[in-house]
C-alpha cells in the first residue's frame, strides 16, 4: 500500500480503548478511525507494515525525584 492510500478494514486487529484502566465502548466508525490514525503515524516512523501489537500508553507526565 502506497503512503497516504486509505487502508480497508481490517477485522484481524482487535482495538480497545482504556481510560485509567476502565475500557471505552467504541462503536466500529471510531475504531475504524482511530485505528487508521494510530497505525498511520506507525507508518509515518519508518514501520511501512506495522502488523504486530501496537500499543500507546498517554498519561500525565511522571516527575523524577
Amino acid at each position: 500500500m502506497a503512503h497516504g492510500e486509505t487502508s480497508s478494514r481490517r477485522p484481524d486487529r482487535q482495538v480497545t480503548l482504556s481510560i485509567d484502566g476502565s475500557p471505552v465502548q467504541l462503536n466500529g466508525f471510531v475504531k475504524d478511525v482511530f485505528q487508521e490514525v494510530v497505525v498511520g503515524l506507525v507508518r509515518s516512523l519508518g514501520d511501512e507494515d506495522p502488523a504486530g501489537r501496537i500499543e500507546l500508553l498517554v498519561g500525565p507526565e511522571r516527575e523524577d525525584n
